[in-house]
């Protein structure tokens, strides 16, 4: 009995939201997937909209609306899983970059002498903090405190969320990563960044889909036709 009045697909990678096309998961070995022609086999009605985009970027919308970045006007969410995205937040809205591919963090160098990444690219964050690494805690937390000291510094953002897989690992690891960030980052003295634990783990990504979904109805809510009114037979009372 409920109506579905739009859809939206998160996806790992890189993803072009205007032409639906995800050009490259590297994890998955996925390139240039047409993304409205996957969805079509799931024989959803025409008349229901479908939008495309990456899960980190619709994790960070989640948690900016119901989440651990309500209040906040910048905060980067970090996704974690096999690979590892970033939803970017600036001045309350995502930021995707000049062609929608911000927010790769899993792909930031953190050691030289490391493992390959499946990106090409050896000594990559997910490499080491990534589900297929397998480190502990620890190792997780100086890997994970790395890349985003770069992010502090270029980005300034009042907090970093942990999501998926890392929020997981429970308040210890956001607690480490803070303690890292605060010996190495230069503005800390004054304005330490604050690291939070994802309030939706990894059901962010649906939440942020299903908001986005709504968004278009919630602006104009004339774009769903009205269903027709069905009334009730009328009864005859006999004495």
């Amino acid at each position: 009995g409920i109506r579905c009045v739009g859809g939206a697909l998160a996806v790992p990678g890189l993803v072009g939201p205007s032409t639906g096309t995800l050009f490259v998961a590297p994890n998955l070995h996925w390139f240039n997937a047409d993304l409205p022609a996957v969805t079509e086999r799931l024989a959803l009605p025409s008349t229901v909209p479908l939008t495309f985009e990456n899960e980190a970027n619709l994790g960070a919308l989640a948690e900016l609306r119901y989440g651990a970045g309500r209040g906040l006007s910048s905060f980067v969410h970090v996704s974690g899983g096999w690979g590892i995205g970033a939803g970017i937040v600036l001045d309350g809205r995502l930021v995707r970059g000049g062609h929608g591919f911000a927010g790769e963090l899993g792909h930031v160098l953190v050691d030289p002498r490391g493992e390959r990444c499946a990106c090409g690219a050896t000594g990559c964050l997910e490499t080491i903090a990534g589900l297929g690494a397998d480190a502990d805690d620890t190792r997780v937390a100086e890997a994970l405190a790395v890349a985003l000291r770069d992010v502090v510094h270029l980005m300034d953002p009042e907090a970093i969320v942990l999501g998926g897989a890392f929020a997981e690992r429970g308040d210890g690891l956001a607690t480490a990563v803070a303690d890292r960030l605060l010996a190495t980052t230069l503005g800390a003295r004054w304005s330490p960044v604050a690291v939070h634990r994802s309030l939706l783990g990894r059901d962010a990504a649906v939440l942020g889909a299903a908001s986005t979904a709504l968004d278009a109805v919630l602006a104009d809510p004339s774009v769903v036709p009205s269903l027709p009114i069905v009334r009730a037979p009328e009864t005859t009372r006999t004495a």
